[in-house]
């Protein structure tokens, strides 16, 4: 956690208007491949309930890496 910290402190830094992103995904193939997304205004996004998680978890499947 220390380093996902540590690069979004520099991320904000490196951004013209200076906000952090709120959220980070990092997925990790089967292959080793990483892949990472960050969302920097909506703190409800890649949320999960019971009524949505079967639409996230295709979402996902569908992202690529």
């Amino acid at each position: 956690m220390d380093k996902l910290r540590a690069l979004q402190q520099v991320m904000q830094t490196e951004k013209p208007n200076g906000r952090g992103w709120l959220k980070c995904m990092i997925r990790i193939s089967r292959a080793g491949e990483v892949g990472a997304d960050f969302e920097y205004d909506n703190p409800n996004r890649w949320s999960h309930t019971p009524d949505n998680y079967k639409q996230r978890m295709a979402e996902y499947a569908a992202m690529p890496v």
